[in-house]
């Protein structure tokens, strides 16, 4: 109505839209042959809860699992097709080229690569620190279109609570004409969507990875696999960045956040990351450098306070920002890389990751016991590629679920739902080409950052102050706690030593190679090893 009087009333829009579902053209790419792909996630819905329930009128909800059919791009699969059935024919879609020990090495703390990696993230990510855009995002041009969806009616009255409703779920899926006639179909979610997935095919394998459509799990890597890794590196270092909360003042910091809470202790791991890595660089200055990176995390490891903020940037500030980054370019390579390190934070008692320690190994197998050509096609799929950047297999249903919760208010029924994301096939559409004829002249948008100088230069002043300001101050041998951080959960004063963060991560790994075989045999039981 603020374009044209040709549209005159809600009714005559809503027509519009249903009207148009009935010519819908499709993607408007190439779609690959051969394998098809969904991602789904559950979804609760109270309604009527409030102060004017009654005996006559409660409160209740509305329990669904949303899922939608995703278009994947023929330009990522070589010639566009992905056969399954040559695959099959030639002995199965996994390698019986790789050794079980092999796989195990991966895993291991002094893995050649990751420890090369880490030493050049560091180098990386200092330099920016130096250079002042240490958080800013890495440019990325995706070779691939903005990925199109089809948003298919919820599965009412199924959460992913039990086995029984993620049979249901997969069944639904599989049977799906979107589905059906597939050789393949990648499912994705989030983490507990995967769980399910990786264990039903470990239960049964016959049904889901000998007859067709083969079902091949997906992990979402953003937004939930993002704050895992978040997560348990906080809960390891929580004592240090508490002090650090108690420095500026910030009471929104939580010991322990929940998904709710992401965004803000993101903002505040940015705070401490960037302090601490500009107070890092100005100690280099009088010893020292930071690019010789052995010697400097050896003198560093003399002063125990000095420790934590050296060993906090190499262990975690800097692993999330590759992370982070590795994401939005779907960098497939390096995202193995970051689980396969990933695995000695999950490991330890205080991060406590169960799931995702056991998911981290199965994650990594998937994407290496593929035959080509279909791991390529799995490692240049890692991510979706939303408008501009690449998001998760979990973030096409958590932007549904969220478009639901703001559009669904009244009225709020199983008809109204499956109206409202019937029509989102088609409004969809019109809020992407609307944007790009409004913004075709603009460059892209890229997130704005909040200003952070004030609580940086307090955190900054806060460790010049108890730690020094010289090479020779910080690393002056010393096992007193100068930043007054509370050591309850990292042993007390008497076993500070023993217990800091880099040492629980080494003792978690004391038992890695028993932990990886029993993973990757029990949830995947069909693979024969070289």
């Amino acid at each position: 109505m603020h374009y044209s009087r040709m549209v005159m009333s809600r009714s005559w829009t809503e027509q519009l839209c249903d009207d148009a579902l009935q010519h819908n053209p499709g993607p408007r790419y190439p779609v690959v042959q051969g394998i098809t792909a969904a991602v789904f996630d559950n979804l609760r819905m109270t309604v009527g809860y409030g102060s004017f329930a009654t005996a006559q009128a409660s409160g209740y909800a509305i329990d669904m699992t949303n899922w939608a059919s995703v278009f994947l791009p023929s330009s990522a699969a070589l010639n566009g097709v992905i056969d399954i059935d040559a695959m099959l024919g030639q002995g199965g879609i996994f390698r019986t080229d790789v050794s079980l020990e092999d796989f195990i090495d991966l895993f291991s703390p002094f893995a050649p690569d990751i420890l090369a990696n880490q030493k050049s993230r560091w180098i990386f990510h200092m330099h920016a620190a130096v250079n002042g855009n240490i958080w800013d995002s890495v440019p990325y041009q995706s070779p691939y279109p903005p990925t199109s969806f089809h948003y298919h009616d919820p599965i009412f009255g199924r959460l992913q609570s039990s086995y029984a409703d993620v049979n249901f779920e997969l069944d639904v899926m599989r049977r799906s004409s979107f589905h059906r006639f597939s050789d393949a179909i990648m499912l994705g979610g989030d983490g507990l969507s995967y769980m399910r997935v990786i264990h039903r095919l470990s239960q049964n394998a016959r049904l889901f990875l000998e007859s067709k459509p083969v079902v091949i799990p997906r992990f979402g890597e953003n937004p939930h696999g993002r704050f895992h890794i978040l997560h348990g590196d906080w809960r390891i270092w929580e004592p240090l960045l508490m002090c650090f909360a108690k420095v500026v003042g910030n009471r929104q910091v939580k010991r322990d956040p929940t998904v709710v809470d992401f965004n803000s202790h993101e903002h505040f791991l940015r705070i401490v990351t960037v302090a601490c890595a500009e107070y890092v660089a100005e100690i280099s200055l009088t010893g020292t450098s930071y690019n010789v990176v052995p010697s400097f995390l050896q003198d560093a490891e003399r002063n125990l306070s000095f420790s934590y903020v050296v060993f906090f940037l190499y262990l975690f500030g800097f692993k999330y920002l590759e992370y982070r980054n590795a994401g939005r370019a779907n960098d497939s390579k390096k995202l193995d890389l970051l689980w396969r390190e990933n695995l000695r934070t999950a490991k330890t008692a205080k991060a406590n990751k169960t799931n995702y320690r056991q998911m981290s190994v199965i994650l990594i197998y998937w994407g290496l016991c593929l035959v080509e050509p279909l791991q390529s096609f799995y490692h240049n799929t890692r991510t979706i590629r939303w408008i501009h950047s690449h998001v998760g297999w979990d973030m096409p249903i958590e932007k549904l679920n969220m478009w639901i919760k703001q559009s669904v208010l009244t009225q709020v029924t199983e008809s109204q739902i499956c109206q409202f994301i019937r029509r989102l096939n088609f409004t969809q559409h019109v809020v992407r080409n609307i944007n790009s004829i409004v913004k075709a002249n603009r460059q892209q948008e890229s997130a704005t950052l909040k200003a952070i100088e004030t609580d940086k230069a307090l955190i900054k002043e806060f460790l010049r102050k108890h730690i020094g300001t010289t090479y020779a101050q910080a690393t002056q041998p010393s096992d007193v706690n100068l930043l007054s951080v509370d050591m309850t959960d990292w042993g007390g004063l008497r076993r500070a030593r023993q217990c800091t963060p880099q040492q629980q991560m080494r003792k978690a790994m004391a038992d890695y190679r028993s932990y990886v075989q029993r993973q990757v045999v029990k949830l995947c039981p069909w693979h024969i090893w070289m």
